[in-house]
């Protein structure tokens, strides 16, 4: 690899094109591991651009979060999301966590927080400057650690973001949310998830139907939430009629543990089911917000 060809000293922004010189030539060409010297500290992500993305038009783009202890290439093996852009016609970036652990900064107004803010926002406008993005349709989605920025996000960043899909998030201090637009949500949790408890975890992380509850509220959603029984072991919780098309979709996998329903990659000790895609879910539900 020569992405690191760039030395410390050279930190300032006019290189950024330059770093991004990692090239996956299987994928068409357009793929890289995308470093950034400027930003404060060196940041990386990689970047899936599907082959055949022409024709003057704007395209979604997609931030996939990692959860703790991982990194962007297992996250891709996790979620498929670059193969799922391939199949529909979006750009995906993966970013890397710099965190103790490998992990993102949730809690509000903490300086670890508001870097990986500031990253994941730097990101869409680094895409957005050497690909025709469509501003208007930038979605985050991550699993569990990552899942929660997507969560931080939707509630500090939602003039960024259209809407947001977590796996098997943790969302501590999710009470603690600015966002007065509403964002659409659509949430995937195993019933058995002994990292982050279905049913909470004391005064740091809510039920996880509580905060779906609160992300209904905070959208203006009207009314009690629908539920249907979609296969023999997911229930679907929904609301619907949001004000601004937000609505709030929670699958709860009965049984599941801390995993990305129909992952093809997913460990053993992450097992959840086969039955749904959240991948598919989440794309269908950005598709149309």
């Amino acid at each position: 690899h020569n992405d690191d060809h760039n030395d410390d000293h050279n930190n300032d922004d006019h290189n950024d094109h330059n770093d991004h010189n990692d090239h996956d030539a299987s994928a068409g060409g357009n793929d890289g591991v995308c470093r950034r010297r400027g930003w404060g500290e060196a940041r990386r992500y990689l970047l899936h651009v599907p082959e055949g993305l022409s024709g003057g038009a704007a395209f979604p783009l997609v931030l996939d979060f990692h959860g703790l202890t991982a990194g962007p290439e297992s996250q891709d093996d996790l979620s498929g999301m670059s193969q799922k852009a391939d199949e529909e016609g979006f750009i995906v970036a993966t970013p890397e966590a710099t965190g103790i652990g490998s992990s993102w900064g949730l809690l509000p107004g903490r300086p670890e927080t508001e870097a990986d803010i500031e990253f994941a926002v730097r990101i869409v406008a680094d895409v957005g400057e050497r690909l025709p993005v469509d501003a208007s349709r930038v979605y985050a989605t991550g699993f569990s650690n990552g899942g929660g920025l997507a969560n931080r996000l939707a509630c500090d960043e939602a003039e960024t973001f259209a809407a947001i899909g977590s796996v098997s998030g943790a969302y501590p201090s999710s009470t603690d949310c600015d966002s007065n637009v509403p964002v659409p949500v659509i949430a995937f949790h195993g019933s058995n998830d002994f990292v982050v408890p279905f049913g909470g975890l004391g005064d740091f992380l809510p039920a996880i139907t509580d905060w779906a509850v609160a992300w209904a509220v905070r959208n203006g959603c009207p009314g009690d939430p629908q539920q249907e029984q979609v296969t023999e072991d997911v229930i679907r919780v929904w609301w619907e009629d949001c004000p601004a098309g937000a609505d709030v979709q929670l699958y709860a996998v009965e049984g599941g543990a801390h995993g990305w329903p129909g992952s093809t990659s997913s460990p053993v000790l992450l097992n959840t089911t086969d039955t749904i895609s959240a991948t598919d879910l989440i794309w269908e539900f950005f598709e149309t917000r």
